[in-house]
C-alpha cells in the first residue's frame, strides 16, 4: 500500500511483454539484444503500468573495469525503466526498490547493478533517490535520425557483430542523421557490500538536461 498510488503489486513479467511495453512507451523506442534478462512489472488492479528491465552489460567485458572480485554473470544493467503517467512520480523509485528486492530473493548470483542516466533527461536523480552510488560522468556522442527521431550510439555504426549495422550505415550514407553529444552518468548499486569498486565514489550532482548538436561530415 502506497501513500500516493494506492495498492501496488510487483512481479516478474515475460521478456516479450517488457519489450513491447518499452518499444511502445519508452522515450528511446528502442530495445537491444542484451536486454530483458530480468523484467519486473508494477501492477495496480491487475493492470501492468510499468516495467524495470535488467539485462547484460552493453559492453560485456567492461565488468573487469568495475571490480577485481566479480564475474560477468554477477552484474546486470538496469537498461530500461518506464512508468505510466497515471502513477505519481515516486512510483519510479518504488519500482526500482521492489525490483532489487526481487533480484536479491530470486537471483542470488547477482552482486552488482549498473545503470546509466541519459544526460538529455537530467543527471539521474531517480538513482540518487534509490540509493545508487554515483561514479562519474562522461560525454557521449549519438546520431539522431531526422525522419523519426530515433537515436543511436556511435558504436552501432562500426561494430560488425551488432544487429542492423549495415542498415544503420546505409541510413548514414543517405544523410538521415544529425550528430549530438550529451553526458552519461554512471550509477552502481552494490548488492554485495563487500565489493571494492575500482572507481572512486563521488558526491551526487545536480545538473540540468544537456544536449548539444555538433557539426560533422560523413567519412565515406
Amino acid at each position: 500500500q502506497t501513500k500516493n498510488n494506492g495498492l501496488l503489486h510487483f512481479d516478474f513479467v515475460d521478456k516479450k511483454v517488457a519489450k513491447k511495453m518499452i518499444e511502445e512507451n519508452h522515450y528511446s523506442k528502442s530495445w537491444y539484444h542484451m536486454m530483458g534478462k530480468i523484467n519486473v512489472g508494477v501492477f495496480r488492479d491487475d493492470v501492468l503500468l510499468g516495467v524495470a528491465s535488467y539485462g547484460s552489460m552493453k559492453m560485456p567485458k567492461s565488468f573487469r573495469s568495475l571490480c577485481e572480485d566479480i564475474q560477468q554473470h554477477e552484474v546486470v544493467e538496469l537498461n530500461r525503466l518506464w512508468i505510466d503517467d497515471v502513477l505519481k512520480k515516486n512510483a519510479e523509485s518504488i519500482l526500482i526498490s521492489k525490483s532489487i528486492k526481487l533480484i536479491k530473493m530470486y537471483h542470488p548470483e547477482i552482486r552488482l547493478i549498473q545503470s546509466f542516466a541519459d544526460g538529455r533527461l537530467g543527471c539521474g536523480t531517480i538513482y540518487q533517490a534509490s540509493n545508487f552510488g554515483y561514479y562519474g560522468c562522461h560525454e557521449t556522442e549519438f546520431f539522431e535520425n531526422v525522419e523519426d527521431g530515433r537515436c543511436f550510439h556511435e558504436m552501432v555504426f562500426h561494430t560488425s557483430s551488432r544487429p542492423l549495422v549495415i542498415t544503420r550505415n546505409l541510413e548514414m550514407l543517405d544523410n538521415r542523421f544529425k550528430k549530438f553529444k550529451t553526458r552519461t552518468y554512471r550509477y552502481l548499486y552494490l548488492i554485495d557490500k563487500s565489493l571494492e569498486i575500482k572507481h572512486p565514489k563521488q558526491d551526487y550532482v545536480k545538473e540540468p538536461p544537456y544536449k548539444e548538436y555538433m557539426d560533422w561530415e560523413i567519412n565515406v
